[in-house]
């Protein structure tokens, strides 16, 4: 059907406005029984942070929303006994907007919350990417019914790190009166002509020796010189320091103080002068000493992730998505007070060199560390291992010092899903023999029961994921196109998945439902009670909030979960409908899938008659999972049907998947896409005159690669920030190792530092070549590149296409999309170009996001009706 824009506005304003998603979640319990459910189990409070757009503000609201939950109502599943219905769930009247808080914490007791809230500006000075790290911020204490504590960071750091994907942490004393986290170092611009004699701003902490190691880099910088920082999303941030906040346990006994830990940061041997700290976490003993007298305080043994400021061959590459940096993870005794010497002990490297170690998780009961790890170089987001290693308690220095880590393996990376094997009696031929791929004709096959454990792939782990004191760590990883949630023993490395033949039960019902396959994410867990708190939902059900309370005593290979549904009497069904095609490649065995999205309730003779959106994710190592997704569900209500590929190289598949990809984009992900449409034209999913290329980033890659490889086939484009030509982006990316290795110039590479002796090893196509000079281009390495890139088929490409870009993107810079569109244009070819400023490589701003998708709905409507 034909929309105009304004109605492509009105429904996509309904749907995207009412979509509200759980980022972030905490669990408690009360020491009182539940009245409600006649149970002396302790009651259960449940917070959430919710995000929902704002469409007439123009901007992301947060809120939190609170839960009473009666204990009855999260209980282990029984088989035997009949379900029995629900008990009312509590919840607070209106949730409560906290979008002035860049960062929640509650404590792991429940009893006080941590905010960092955010503030004016002190100057705002002129724009630019690094404006908003010179906000001052307030640290707050709140316990019980009021705001006990607050603490400015003016003249302590600047910004305060919030925990994601790349840099940040929070992390609990055990007494809950002190908290670890990152911000980013207090640094003075100055000019030469201003001062010749720069001086030190960042407050120390700690022995002459310690501050002297950091003297240089916490000084005033030339705000004129380039200061690297670390790439996409990290925009003007580049030192994180490590913080500890003190709140006194009793208003009369102090005042709150923030001691800026820099001072800890001191070289490792072998290692270089300066290193970025990114994630860390305090580790207490129980009953260790404290109070060491003379004012001094031992905090713990710091365990901190930290990466090299050297960066490869003294370049810095971007963080954000990428586990393949040289990143240490390495232990420190902490001392803090008056006169202290922070060289109580030596700093421990905790792991072997040369891997990525991130993501450390303190297991009390066996004093243990666990990890995670990936092979440094190469792909980015590669299947990930999970290790163990255990930290003694701290005794003295010489003790700390002779001490040895040794690390374990708990959990390895799974290169081909076993499930796979079980295929072969399933497969036919797909759509024909010179595809070299076989299609599993059995779609009502669940993800896990299809393909099996695929691996861990996930950045960070729960930030607190113990289940049964420790015995367990829950994380959600991919199964294909699904997220699910698994335990893994923090002993024997046993991986156990607790949503497979998940089971969900609705307030107000007795019966239980299956639930559908889709993407769950882990938001909480009390190790203490076996709590989950979890995320859910799929393409045709709206995210909700599931709560389960899970039996040590049952958790087994055949476990199946009983969830409670609690932010609402029932999600909101969304009028949509999936279908699975899963593929395999007949040479390598390895497996990848595409998922056909359509309108609910439609005649098969009107989905055939409906355009097809081609639509491949971005990457290229990402996957598109089987969640709600607002501009999923606007494009079927206006009359589409999309074919989301997952294609080889895709993450939830065994990381033979990812490894096969390296080298072959342009080629090996084209004709997945391209299959992937075939198939679905072919089943009555679109009208093959009526078929669009969309993607974004590596998608929009493809897209082009698309509409360049079969102009014949798609006739209209959009795209968003596409990678357009590999030779011109390898300058101004902050990730120019992707373009090497995905090309196949470099597979494999590792960091050269000036005082050590490691061995750089690179596997690169031309004899002769410098491993030192891998991000430099060569005639012949620009050649291989060229003929990867989309721009290579520019002359073939007929359809129209629209180029949006984020004009602050760090990942693609902006001048790809540019570059395109000139060259369209040269040619004749119908394009347009859209710029949103201030939007990054997502474009996540709430005005641009809705901009862009009426503009692209407008730009394919009035190209398709020609």
């Amino acid at each position: 059907m034909t929309c105009t824009s304004e109605q492509v506005r009105s429904v996509f304003a309904r749907i995207a406005s009412s979509s509200v998603t759980y980022p972030q979640g905490f669990l408690s319990t009360s020491s009182t029984s539940s009245s409600t459910s006649g149970s002396d189990a302790p009651a259960i409070t449940v917070t959430t942070v919710a995000k929902q757009r704002d469409l007439e503000r123009k901007q992301q609201r947060q809120f939190l929303r609170s839960f009473c939950v009666p204990s009855g109502l999260a209980q282990p599943a029984q088989p035997a006994q009949p379900a029995q219905p629900a008990a009312a769930v509590w919840s607070a009247p209106f949730p409560v907007d906290v979008s002035d808080m860049s960062l929640i914490s509650v404590s792991p007791s429940g009893r006080r919350m941590l905010v960092v809230r955010k503030a004016a500006p002190k100057s705002l000075g002129p724009a630019s990417a690094g404006a908003a790290a010179k906000a001052v911020q307030f640290l707050e204490l709140w316990e019980a019914d009021r705001m006990v504590y607050t603490v400015s960071s003016d003249g302590k750091h600047e910004a305060v790190f919030r925990p994601d994907d790349g840099i940040g942490a929070i992390s609990w004393s055990n007494d809950e009166s002190s908290i670890l986290y990152l911000a980013e170092a207090s640094q003075k611009l100055v000019s030469l002509w201003e001062s010749s004699a720069p001086t030190t701003t960042t407050a120390k902490s700690g022995s002459a020796s310690a501050a002297t190691a950091t003297a240089t880099a916490a000084s005033s910088l030339n705000k004129y010189e380039l200061v690297e920082d670390w790439g996409e999303g990290y925009s003007g941030k580049g030192r994180p320091v490590p913080c500890i906040v003190e709140f006194p346990l009793a208003a009369e006994s102090g005042v709150p103080s923030i001691t800026v830990l820099d001072g800890c940061m001191r070289p490792i041997p072998g290692y270089g002068p300066l290193y970025t700290p990114a994630d860390a976490l305090l580790v207490q003993h129980a009953g260790s000493v404290t109070d060491l007298g003379d004012g001094r305080k031992f905090h713990g043994i710091l365990v901190f992730v930290a990466y090299s400021e050297a960066g490869y061959n003294g370049r810095r590459l971007g963080l954000r998505f990428c586990n393949n940096r040289d990143a240490i993870l390495a232990a420190v005794p902490i001392v803090t007070g008056a006169g202290a010497a922070l060289d109580v002990g030596s700093v421990k490297l905790l792991h072997n060199r040369g891997f990525n170690a991130r993501s450390p998780r303190f297991v009390p009961s066996t004093s243990s560390v666990v990890y995670l790890e990936n092979d440094i170089g190469s792909a980015h987001n590669a299947c990930s291992r999970m290790r163990s290693v255990k930290i003694p308690a701290f005794e003295s220095a010489d003790a700390w010092n002779a001490w040895q880590p040794a690390n374990s393996l708990l959990v390895d990376a799974v290169h081909i899903p076993a499930g796979v094997a079980q295929w072969k009696d399933k497969q036919v031929p797909a759509l024909d023999a010179s595809s070299g791929q076989s299609l599993l004709d059995d779609p009502a096959r669940g993800s896990w029961e299809a393909l099996g454990f695929t691996g861990i792939w996930v950045n960070q782990l729960p930030e607190r994921g113990l289940l049964a004191g420790g015995r367990y760590i829950v994380t959600d990883t991919a199964i294909g196109s699904t997220r699910h949630i698994v335990a893994i023993d923090t002993q024997s490395g046993a991986v156990i998945p607790l949503t497979v033949a998940a089971r969900g039960l609705y307030r107000g019902q007795a019966a239980e439902e299956p639930l559908t396959e889709g993407s769950w994410q882990v938001l909480a867990v009390d190790a203490t009670h076996n709590l989950i708190l979890a995320a859910f939902s799929t393409p045709s059900l709206a995210p909700a909030l599931w709560l389960t309370r899970i039996d040590p005593a049952q958790v087994g290979a055949s476990f199946s979960s009983k969830w409670t549904c609690i932010t609402a009497d029932k999600p909101a069904r969304v009028p949509v409908q999936v279908h699975m095609l899963r593929f395999v490649d007949n040479a390598t065995s390895v497996p990848w899938e595409a998922v056909i999205v359509s309108a609910a309730n439609e005649s098969a003779e009107a989905l055939a008659k409906r355009p097809l959106v081609s639509y491949p994710h971005g990457g290229p190592h990402s996957v598109f999972p089987l969640e709600c997704t607002p501009s999923f569900t606007a494009f079927t209500e206006l009359g589409y049907n999309l074919v989301l590929v997952n294609y080889r190289g895709s993450v939830g598949y065994g990381q033979s998947s990812i490894n096969t990809l390296l080298g072959a984009i342009g080629r090996m992900d084209v004709d997945d896409v391209h299959l992937a449409t075939r198939t679905a034209l072919a089943r009555g999913f679109g009208d093959a005159s009526k078929v669009i290329a969309f993607g974004g980033s590596h998608g929009g890659f493809l897209s082009i690669h698309m509409t360049g490889q079969f102009p014949d086939v798609y006739k209209v484009c959009a795209i968003r920030n596409p990678v357009v030509s590999l030779p011109l982006m390898v300058a101004n990316t902050d990730i120019a190792d992707w373009c090497f290795s995905e090309s196949g110039v470099a597979r494999v590479y590792n960091p050269a530092h000036q005082d050590d002796d490691m061995v750089v090893e690179a596997a690169v196509k031309f004899a002769g070549a410098d491993p030192k000079s891998l991000f430099e281009l060569s005639a012949q390495s620009a050649e291989l590149m060229l003929k990867a890139s989309p721009i290579y088929h520019v002359d073939a490409i007929k359809a129209p296409t629209l180029v949006v870009l984020g004009a602050s993107d760090r990942r693609v810079p902006p001048s790809q999309g540019t570059g395109l569109y000139f060259a369209l244009k040269a040619r004749g070819v119908p394009s347009k170009l859209l710029s949103y400023p201030e939007n990054g490589h997502g474009i996540a701003d709430v005005e641009a996001e809705c901009d862009f998708f009426v503009h692209s709905l407008a730009w394919i409507q009035q190209h398709l009706t020609k």
